[in-house]
């Protein structure tokens, strides 16, 4: 049974923290909810950065059992 879940996150100026600078949205889909220890997991994951002026360089996935 495939996994699918979204996060999404808005980024505020660091002093005036009202003023909003963009958000993203992002949707991963694994394709098994069980794997054999070893084994390769593919991952899709689709980044809709929005609006705004915040640039995204990296993004941090933790699996965990």
């Amino acid at each position: 049974k495939p996994i699918v879940m979204a996060v999404q996150e808005a980024f505020h100026h660091r002093f005036a923290v009202w003023k909003q600078l963009g958000s993203m949205e992002a949707r991963v889909k694994i394709p098994s909810d069980a794997f054999a220890p070893g084994e390769s997991i593919k991952l899709n994951i689709d980044l809709d950065q929005g609006s705004g002026s915040v640039e995204i360089t990296k993004i941090i996935l933790n699996l965990q059992q």
